[in-house]
């Protein structure tokens, strides 16, 4: 299998489509599609998810479920593997760690020094804009190193 045959594939399965959520996410395996073509990244590598993304489009029905997992199961591959990245991967990654490794321990102290636990949740909206800084930070270090798939 190629990424031509994938992609066309594809494409006449988004046209029959009716329902636009799973629309959504067949456009936008197609533009991932593309882009791995582009970067000229083996489908070999990927062997695995190409062929269950083509053996759910031979199916009757497609079902949004399934075809989101397989979408989510291939970004997930193409960083483990590849290095590569969705944009606002690293943004949405980092808003949730700042809030847990800044605002927790913020709310803490928050808590502790005024006596009452009530102030144990004025860390996170703390925490979050620091975690989106540090994540818009890898956001712009992984789009210079061009690891980041535009979908």
């Amino acid at each position: 299998m190629n990424y031509q045959t994938l992609i066309q594939d594809l494409e006449i399965a988004s046209a029959k489509e009716e329902k636009s959520t799973t629309q959504k996410v067949l456009d936008t395996l197609i533009k991932i599609f593309r882009q791995l073509e582009e970067r000229e990244i083996d489908i070999n590598t990927i062997n695995q998810h190409t062929t269950a993304i083509h053996n759910e489009l031979k199916s009757d029905a497609l079902s949004y479920g399934q075809i989101s997992k397989l979408q989510t199961g291939l970004t997930q591959a193409l960083l483990k593997e590849h290095g590569l990245s969705t944009k606002g991967y690293y943004q949405n990654l980092w808003m949730v760690l700042g809030m847990s490794m800044f605002g927790i321990p913020l709310g803490l102290i928050f808590g502790l020094t005024l006596g009452s636990f009530a102030f144990f949740a004025l860390g996170l909206p703390i925490g979050m804009p620091i975690g989106i800084a540090i994540g818009m930070q890898k956001e712009k270090e992984a789009q210079n190193a061009g690891t980041v798939l535009e979908v």
